[in-house]
Parts: structure tokens; C-alpha cells; sequence
């Protein structure tokens, strides 16, 4: 699963994936391979602690939840 949340929120703010990777000290061929989970590459805890702060993001929600299960919940509030 790609982080296609991180992504959209990155993009919505006009955040440059070159300068938030050179922010976490890594590069911008790493963290585009962190991001779209390529190879089976991922982010470390650091890494998502540093993101999850400086934005002031869930982890649980941003990395840990897929973006059907989110849809799926927030369709489930709108009917309740």
C-alpha cells in the first residue's frame, strides 16, 4: 500500500518532497521510494515521528490505516 494520504496532504500543504527529505537527512530518491513503497522500502519510526510532528499528523491514520478503510468510516458517520 502506497501512502496515497501522506501523499494528497504533502501535495494540498505544497510541500516539495526533495525538501522534506533533505529536512529527515534523507534523499529525495529514498523518500519518494518510502512513500510509493517501493521495493518494500518503508518509513522508520523517526522518520514518521519527524513527519507526524511537524505537520501535527495521526501516525495511526496517515500509516497505519488504508484509505478504503477511512472512506468506509467516514461513509458509516455520514449514515449514523
Amino acid at each position: 500500500m502506497k501512502y496515497e494520504l501522506l501523499k494528497n496532504f504533502l501535495k494540498s500543504k505544497g510541500v516539495k518532497f526533495k525538501n522534506l527529505a533533505k529536512e529527515m537527512g534523507i534523499s529525495r530518491c529514498n523518500f519518494s521510494k518510502r512513500i510509493n513503497r517501493i521495493a518494500g522500502a518503508d518509513f522508520k519510526p523517526d522518520e514518521i515521528r519527524f513527519i507526524c510532528r511537524k505537520y501535527n499528523l495521526d501516525a495511526n491514520v496517515i500509516f497505519l490505516l488504508s484509505p478504503s478503510l477511512i472512506r468506509n468510516a467516514a461513509a458509516q458517520e455520514k449514515i449514523a
